[in-house]
C-alpha cells in the first residue's frame, strides 16, 4: 500500500473511532440532563444491608424516625408540600454530588486528587485528541457529528479555564462540580450562555427564539432520534420560556443547557402527596406516611429505602 494511502486510512479510521467515542459521551450528557438516575444518595455511606430485607414493622419504625427527625422540619407532626419538596430536592441535589464522587477518581488518572485538562480531555474525547488536532481546528463542515464534537471540545476548554478558580491548571472536587454543572457558578453561566448564543442565535438578537431552539436541538440528534422533536415546541413554551415572551434569555438558557433538579424532585414530591394524602388536606400525617410505607421504600425520597438504614440523629 502506498504511504499516502496508509496515512489516509489511519486518519479516516482514527477520525471515525474518535467521533463514535465522543458522540457516545455527548449522548450520555444529554441523557443525564434529561433524566436523573433513580439512585438518589444523600450520604457517603456504603449500604451493606438491603432495606427490603427488613420486616415491615421495622421499615415503618425507621421511616417514622426519618420523617419525624428530618423531613418534618417544623416538628408539627405533618409533612406539608413545602417540606416534602424541600426534602426531595435535597435528595436529588445530593445524588448529583454522589454521582460526581464516583466519577472523579475515574477521571483523575494519576490519583492526585485533582483533575487536569488532559485527564478530562482523555476521558471525554479520547486519548490522542488535542487542541491542535485538525478535527478541532478545521472540522469537516459537511459532517454534523464532527462539528458537534469539535464544538463541545472548545466549549469544555472554556468552561475548564473559568472553573479553575485558583488558576492552578487543575480542578479540585468543588471546581469539578461547577465545571460539570455550570448552573452552580455565575461565571460559568456566562460561558454557557455566550456559547449557546454564538451557535444558536442566528439573528444575533441576544436571545433564542422557538425556530432557533428547534434547529439547534435537531442538529444534535441522530436521524433515528428526530421523532423526539415533536415535544420540543411544548418544552420551549411550557418549561423553558419562563416569562412567556417567546424567547430564551439569560437563566432560561442556563436551564435549557444545565437544568436544575427541581422538576424531577417536585414531581416525586407531588407523586408521594397524591398517593398518601388520604384526607386531601395537602399535608401528610405520620400515619398517612406509615400506612403507605411500601411507596416510600420504593421512592427516590428515601433512596429506595436506604435512608431507613441510617442513624437519623447524625445525617
Amino acid at each position: 500500500m502506498r504511504p499516502f494511502l496508509v496515512v489516509l486510512v489511519f486518519f479516516v479510521v482514527g477520525n471515525a473511532l474518535f467521533i463514535a467515542s465522543a458522540k457516545s459521551v455527548l449522548k450520555d450528557r444529554k441523557k443525564d440532563q434529561a433524566k436523573l438516575d433513580k439512585e438518589v444518595l444523600l450520604e457517603d455511606e456504603d449500604y451493606e444491608d438491603d432495606p427490603l430485607d427488613l420486616e415491615p414493622e421495622e421499615q415503618k419504625e425507621r421511616l417514622q424516625s426519618l420523617v419525624e427527625k428530618k423531613i418534618d422540619v417544623n416538628k408539627d407532626g405533618y409533612v406539608d408540600e413545602s417540606e416534602l419538596k424541600a426534602w426531595s430536592l435535597k435528595a436529588f441535589d445530593r445524588f448529583e454530588v454522589d454521582d460526581l464522587k464516583e466519577e472523579f477518581p475515574i477521571v483523575d488518572l494519576d490519583k492526585d486528587g485533582r483533575i487536569s485538562w488532559s485527564e478530562h480531555s482523555k476521558d471525554a474525547f479520547g486519548e490522542n485528541f488535542q487542541e491542535s488536532d485538525p478535527r478541532v481546528v478545521n472540522p469537516d463542515e459537511s459532517n454534523a457529528e464532527a462539528m458537534e464534537v469539535a464544538k463541545q471540545f472548545r466549549k469544555d476548554k472554556r468552561l475548564f479555564k473559568v472553573a479553575d478558580e485558583d488558576q492552578d491548571n487543575y480542578l479540585n472536587f468543588d471546581e469539578y462540580h461547577k465545571f460539570k454543572h455550570p448552573r452552580m457558578s455565575d461565571a460559568l453561566k456566562v460561558v454557557i450562555i455566550q456559547d449557546k448564543l454564538e451557535h444558536a442565535d442566528l439573528d444575533k438578537d441576544g436571545a433564542i427564539n422557538l425556530e432557533e431552539f428547534i434547529k439547534d436541538e435537531r442538529q444534535s440528534l441522530d436521524e433515528d432520534e428526530k421523532d423526539q422533536m415533536e415535544s420540543e415546541e411544548n418544552r420551549f413554551e411550557e418549561e423553558l420560556d419562563k416569562n412567556e415572551n417567546g424567547l430564551l434569555e439569560g437563566d432560561e438558557i442556563v436551564h435549557w443547557i444545565d437544568p436544575s433538579n427541581e422538576e424531577d424532585a417536585y414531581d416525586e414530591a407531588d407523586h408521594l402527596m397524591e398517593e398518601c394524602d388520604s384526607d386531601g388536606d395537602k399535608r401528610l400525617s405520620v400515619d398517612e406516611i406509615i400506612n403507605n410505607h411500601e411507596i416510600w421504600v420504593e421512592s427516590d425520597a428515601t433512596d429506595y429505602g436506604r435512608h431507613l438504614m441510617l442513624n437519623h440523629d447524625e445525617f
